[in-house]
Order: structure tokens, then sequence, then C-alpha cells
């Protein structure tokens, strides 16, 4: 673990090609620049109150990150883009974890994808949300569905916004 809690000043952190495990900037807000590629990350807290001003983040090549503690997922799902397709964006990671150890898992095929995917769920959601990149919401369906048909899109990145309860799961699918 990179302790930088007692710096709440931090505004530059760059931190990749180590074995860090846990980073945990939660008591950092004036955060505006992180690169924390190639590392070993099974924990990443960037929820801290001003998610905003962190222009820049890159969290790639960090093979068993799967979920990043931000203050909100959706906007942080539309603004950094750099991170690994196995790693999702949550206001909880704990509750997510939860969802996650009670085998509750999303899996989206093919992503990239021409147009029709497939998703496969374990339990019931109570809306799916699809958002394109400026945060518009273009879809939502209120029941659980086995595929989406995203043919009629123009080329680029999407959103999928799972409601489970009070969490919000994002995917990112690529459309080419």
């Amino acid at each position: 673990m990179l302790e930088v809690d007692t710096n709440p000043n931090l505004e530059i952190l760059f931190c990749s090609l180590n074995s860090i495990l846990s980073l945990d900037l939660g008591n950092n807000g004036a955060l505006s620049y992180l690169n924390c590629f190639s590392n070993q990350l099974t924990e990443l807290d960037l929820k801290n109150g001003n998610n905003v001003n962190l222009n820049f983040a890159d969290g790639t090549n960090n093979p068993n990150l799967t979920c990043i503690e931000v203050d909100d997922a959706s906007w942080s799902s539309m603004n950094w883009i750099n991170i690994d397709g196995t790693a999702t964006f949550s206001e909880d990671c704990g509750a997510l974890a939860s969802l996650e150890e009670a085998n509750l898992e999303i899996r989206i095929s093919p992503n990239p994808t021409k147009g029709m995917i497939t998703i496969d769920l374990s339990y019931e959601v109570d809306n799916i949300k699809v958002i394109d990149g400026s945060g518009r919401i273009l879809r939502t369906y209120f029941q659980k569905v086995n595929s989406l048909d995203l043919s009629d899109l123009e080329n680029g990145i999407y959103y999928l916004t799972f409601s489970v309860s009070d969490q919000k799961i994002t995917q990112r699918i690529v459309k080419y």
C-alpha cells in the first residue's frame, strides 16, 4: 500500500510500474492527475469528494483491479477511459463486492461489438440505461434483458448502467 492520506494537497501522483496492491486517495481532494498503470492493484479508492477536478487518471494494466471507488460512477465512466475492461466504477465497492460474493455478476459480450450484445445477469435489476459519451441517456429498460441491439448507434464508446437496489454498476461498451 502506498500511503498518501496525510498529504491532502497532493495534486499529481505518478506511481506506475510498481507492485502496489492498494491505493487510497480518499483524503486527496486536490488531486488533478493520477498515473498508476502497471501495478498489482486490487483496491483503488478515488472517492475524495472532488473527482471533477481529476483531469487525468490511468489505471490500466492492473489485472486484479475489479472495482474503483469514486464519487459518481456514471461521471467517472464517461470521463476516465484509461482503465482495464475488468474494472468498474462504483460509489461503494464494498456493496459491489457483496453483490459479487453472492455470485451476482454481469457479463457482456462481445465487447467491442458491431451491434448486438448479449447480457448475462445472475440477478434482477431495477433498470438498465444506455448512455452516450456526453452523458445523455439513450435508452432505459425497466426489466432484465438478455440482449441489446446497438447497431443503430454511431461507432464510439457507450455505457450500460445497471441499477440494483441502491447500487449502480457501470460497464463500458465499445461500438465499432
